[in-house]
């Protein structure tokens, strides 16, 4: 315990310092450069994460890579950058180097309590082989059944990346098994991810995790969805190269990062008509990039961080935690979550047409925190937030190590509201009773099924005692 708490006083006391200290020369004097310095020291903040913490950085690459794209849209934003949710261009205000810090504590307790749960991610352990082939079988099964079903989408409604149809308004009119299927991609991927870990499957399963971006980019899926299942699918591997080197090799984070950017980036400027108008493409990719971090910008105002809490909202949105029904963001309109954080920020048309397809502006759970109770709002829900995502993901890791790949299911169906969270907003996303019964499930399932390994080899050992010992 006194090493854990070493590397992560290690991690988070210089960075809070440096970061704070870049809050207040942003604050007293403005300038577009501070934002792109708080970009650049996130940057270095992942890099000796992955150094004194490779579990946990594993653990987080998800998120780490949206925040730096969040962090790099803001440097755009406050050097100048045209947004279009408001229709207004950036200025520097400071709003991305107080966020850095938010940002800093929420890893480094992440990290802390990853730690804490994860020593036995690193003893290498596999399912046997038979188990291991089953779920093989049942993965391809899913996989093709699905594809057939989405190219036959795709030649009777038209391919979204040769049309140039907004991917939302796209899902909105397809059935209920296409917004299934779409919705819940990332469920199998970290699967693959362990499968590409055994030499008997590792080709196979490159090649099918291959096709299922294949299939997304097909229908406008674009950087944010492919580098999340890019990361996922990682996690497995990560962890065995921490378990057999004991360290991850940061030239693997920065090529991989780059071929995602090489895939993604051409991907996107077509789906936004570079074929026809290239310039008009940039032109959209740009503003589309400063999306990113908008929200935060407009929201970011120091008289929030220690404002009266907003009782009235904050009730609002509980009362959705524990009814199903009511947890749709249309349903609910500008109550709470993503539509009252565009309500105050975003031009009322682009609000209006948001609301009517069901989408809207990325990253608005901190904006809507911000708003609704202050700077300890934010630091308390990014607690919980961050601790329940360290339980998730490590037990979710050691359910594929222990071959419980059903209790691995729903721990990833649990990460994937956990995602939903960070990116719309809505709470109800983590402590709302779906999510909580998806986690309740998988840690009763990965106990039962533990506990049935210990009986059997309790009794293969009496039936083999010189074995056994």
């Amino acid at each position: 315990m006194g090493d854990i708490l070493q590397r992560i006083s290690l991690l988070t006391f210089p960075f809070v310092i440096a970061g704070s200290l870049l809050a207040i020369l942003a604050t007293a004097h403005p300038l577009s450069m501070w934002a792109t310095a708080a970009f650049l020291l996130f940057c270095v903040y992942c890099i000796v994460l992955a150094k004194l913490s490779a579990v946990s950085f594993i653990v987080f690459s998800p998120i780490l890579a949206l925040r730096l794209t969040e962090m790099l849209s803001g440097a755009s934003i406050e050097a100048g950058a045209y947004m279009d949710g408001s229709g207004a261009f950036g200025y520097p205000t400071g709003a991305f180097s107080r966020l850095l810090v938010v940002y800093i504590v929420f890893f480094s307790f992440g990290a802390l309590v990853c730690e804490i749960l994860s020593k036995s991610l690193l003893e290498l352990k596999h399912p046997s082989r038979e188990k291991t082939r089953m779920w093989w079988m049942v993965l391809t099964g899913i996989v093709g059944l699905s594809s057939l079903y989405l190219i036959y989408v795709g030649l009777s409604s038209g391919f979204p990346i040769l049309t140039s149809e907004d991917r939302f308004q796209y899902l909105n009119k397809q059935s209920r098994a296409y917004v299934s299927i779409m919705q819940n991609r990332l469920l199998i991927v970290p699967m693959l991810g362990y499968l590409a870990t055994l030499r008997e499957y590792r080709f196979r399963a490159i090649l099918l995790f291959i096709w299922i971006n294949g299939i997304s980019i097909l229908f406008a899926e674009k950087f944010t969805s492919l580098l999340m299942m890019l990361t996922v699918f990682c996690m497995p591997i990560g962890i065995k190269t921490a378990a057999s080197l004991g360290a991850i090799k940061i030239r693997w984070i920065l090529l991989g990062g780059l071929g995602l950017s090489a895939v993604s980036i051409p991907t996107v400027l077509i789906v936004y008509g570079a074929l026809d108008d290239f310039d008009g493409a940039i032109e959209r990719y740009n503003e589309r990039a400063a999306m990113q971090g908008e929200m935060w910008y407009l929201t970011d105002d120091p008289s929030l961080y220690w404002a009266d809490t907003r009782w009235d909202v904050i009730e609002a949105d509980a009362s959705t935690w524990f009814k199903p029904s009511m947890q749709d963001s249309r349903a609910v309109g500008r109550d709470f979550g993503l539509y009252y954080v565009m309500a105050e920020h975003a031009r009322p048309e682009i609000l209006e047409a948001a609301m009517d397809y069901g989408g809207g502006f990325l990253f608005c759970l901190y904006p809507y925190l911000l708003m609704v109770s202050g700077l300890p709002g934010v630091l308390l829900i990014s607690v919980v937030l961050a601790s329940l995502h360290s339980l998730v993901i490590v037990l979710m890791l050691r359910c594929l190590q222990n071959g419980q790949w059903i209790a691995a299911l729903l721990f990833m169906k649990s990460f994937n509201n956990i995602l939903s969270a960070y990116i719309v907003g809505y709470l109800w996303f983590i402590l709302g009773i779906k999510n909580l019964v998806f986690i309740g499930a998988a840690i009763g399932i990965m106990i039962i099924g533990e506990r049935m390994e210990l009986a059997k080899r309790t009794r293969l050992d009496s039936h083999n005692p010189a074995q056994g010992r």
